[in-house]
Order: structure tokens, then C-alpha cells, then sequence
């Protein structure tokens, strides 16, 4: 287990205001945008995440002191820039299903399940291993 080092630095609450104003902000603004800008969107953002994903598990094993050769630094490269890249890449196969058909693709076809709740398959096989 890894230990994080606190930085020298900190966020003022006044920064921390600042910032979810422009996350508020942000988020009126994508609620505009079309289908299209989207795309191009989550494209951009997975190519600048691929650009920087060196530097990122860099910067992550410097934050927690893991020595470069450590196995523990595969963790951060899993759970940073490779989790960010599927996501991005799901969330233009989503988008891209609804630019061709209207509605996302899903691996499977939606079913009844207990209770009358609908249940979606989140795998193409329909296991979830």
C-alpha cells in the first residue's frame, strides 16, 4: 500500500469556490453543445489523455513515493489513464450510437427482470465474468 504525500501547497476555499462556479459553468454549456461537438469533444480529451498519460502515472507514483520498477506503479497506470481512455472510449461508442440509430447501442437487448424492474445487459455474452 502506497502513502500519499501531502503537498506544500493547498486550495484556498476561495480557489475551491472558483472552481465549482466554473464546473456549474461548464456544465450549462455541455448541456448545449450537439451531438456532434461531443464527439469531437470526448475525442480531443482521449487524445490528450493518451498525450499525457506518461506524465500522469509520472506524477501519481511521485505523489504516493513509488520507486520507479515497482510493480505498485501498474496500479496507477490501470487506474488513471487507462480507466480514463475506456471511459472515453465507451462514452463515443455511446455517442456514435446515438448519432447513427437515435438511441445507444447495448450489448444486449433489455428484459424483464424481479419485481418488474427492467434489466440491461452489460455484457455481449450476457455473463459477468
Amino acid at each position: 500500500m502506497s502513502t500519499l504525500r501531502t503537498s506544500e501547497e493547498s486550495t484556498s476555499p476561495g480557489q475551491v469556490t472558483r472552481f465549482l462556479e466554473e464546473l456549474e459553468e461548464s456544465k450549462r454549456r455541455y448541456a448545449k453543445t450537439s451531438l456532434g461537438e461531443r464527439i469531437l469533444l470526448a475525442e480531443a480529451c482521449a487524445e490528450g489523455v493518451a498525450g499525457i498519460a506518461r506524465e500522469w502515472v509520472e506524477a501519481a507514483c511521485g505523489a504516493k513515493a513509488i520507486p520507479p520498477g515497482s510493480p505498485a506503479r501498474a496500479e496507477e497506470v490501470f487506474a488513471g489513464p487507462v480507466a480514463a481512455l475506456r471511459h472515453l472510449r465507451l462514452l463515443l461508442h455511446t455517442l456514435r450510437g446515438i448519432e447513427t440509430t437515435g438511441t445507444p447501442q447495448l450489448p444486449g437487448k433489455p428484459y424483464p427482470g424481479p419485481n418488474g424492474r427492467l434489466r440491461v445487459p452489460l455484457f455481449a455474452d450476457g455473463r459477468l465474468v
